[in-house]
């Protein structure tokens, strides 16, 4: 891994409309590189309000006719694709026709956990936060 050089970082492009500075996204996606796989990426998004992040398709292993030659050349797999929006390359969708396949994430409600109803039936001033009503 090359050093970062402070003034002169570049700016992923996939992140210029961040409105966050260079060196914060790559501070962010060393993070989400050094704890990949340890269940931290969703609360940091919502730390970071970036949970509209979360509403991007997860897509599988590719599968264009390259792949499919090369891992199934007898045509026996039977997953569901679907074609990245903005490459059209196919895709194993592994949520299709899933709860998960349309991803939603409500600004206004799932940056704050649901008070439970039995603190708030022992409290009943301490109400409920916005959208869990």
């Amino acid at each position: 891994m090359p050093h970062l050089v402070l003034n002169n970082i570049p700016m992923d492009p996939r992140y210029a409309n961040d409105g966050i500075s260079s060196l914060i996204v790559e501070i962010r996606r060393e993070r989400r590189v050094e704890l990949f796989m340890e269940g931290f990426r969703y609360d940091d998004l919502r730390r970071w309000k970036q949970g509209k992040k979360l509403e991007i398709k997860t897509l599988g292993v590719r599968w264009d006719d390259h792949y499919k030659a090369l891992y199934d050349p007898e045509d026996r797999c039977t997953s569901l694709t679907s074609n990245d929006p903005v490459t059209g390359i196919p895709y194993i969708d592994v949520f299709k026709n899933s709860d998960f396949d349309n991803p939603e994430f409500n600004e206004s409600k799932h940056y704050l956990w649901p008070i439970p109803r039995l603190a708030i039936e022992q409290n009943p001033k301490l109400g409920q936060n916005p959208g869990w009503q």
